[in-house]
């Protein structure tokens, strides 16, 4: 199990409290390499939702499983993605956003409470 940086766990605190409030869309902008996906394992993990984490880079999406299982080792992690679609059936489902754009009547069906778009200032993603 990884231990947080205390800016990390600052952010997640953040989140969790204006989750509370009733903020369901929020963004995230830190540096590259200071932990975002550390940061969203541990909200996924706080909220124990089902979640659905979107990827444009296919090394994003392995990286995201790995960052999730260092802060949320019992996580049941998934991919969607043009080979593998396991995922769906699990509770965390990190997908790339080209497959999730030809699944979406069925990722619409499937109950997610929490969506994460990695590098979300992409246009891709937007």
């Amino acid at each position: 199990m990884l231990k947080p940086r205390q800016y990390q766990i600052e952010a997640v605190k953040t989140i969790l409290t204006k989750w509370q409030e009733g903020v369901t869309r929020q963004l995230i902008s830190i540096p590259t390499g200071t932990g975002k996906t550390i940061i969203f394992g541990l909200v996924a993990e706080a909220l124990r939702e089902r979640t659905l984490v979107l990827a444009h880079r296919e090394e994003l999406l392995y990286q995201a499983k790995q960052k999730i299982k260092l802060v949320y080792p019992d996580a049941d992690i998934g991919f969607l993605k043009a080979s593998e679609h396991g995922g769906l059936n699990c509770q965390i489902c990190i997908a790339s956003i080209q497959t999730a754009v030809r699944h979406t009547e069925e990722l619409s069906q499937r109950g997610y409470k929490l969506l994460i778009c990695d590098e979300a200032d992409r246009k891709s993603v937007v």
